[in-house]
């Protein structure tokens, strides 16, 4: 790896958002949008959704923390049978 492409994957890095939509987590899982929203998102242990409240008093859009996505897709690693 070149030090240029260090620099831009450290970059897309700090770029990322620490809330995340529907669609970052399709991005990152490899998934329809329409999967997340209708069937990961509602699978026991999936992490929760933060709503945070909108001007006319309503709850918004779902977001997640990635931090908490990330940790909840390395529980299904794999492991290597020797």
């Amino acid at each position: 790896m070149t030090l240029n492409e260090l620099v831009a994957q450290l970059v897309a890095v700090a770029k990322e958002p620490e809330l995340w939509t529907t669609q970052h987590i399709a991005d990152y899982l490899h998934r329809d949008v329409d999967a997340i929203r209708n069937r990961v998102v509602n699978m026991p242990g999936f992490p929760q959704a933060i709503r945070l409240p909108t001007e006319n008093g309503t709850k918004g859009r779902p977001l997640w923390r990635s931090e908490e996505i990330k940790q909840w897709v390395v529980k299904y690693q794999e492991s290597r049978v020797a």
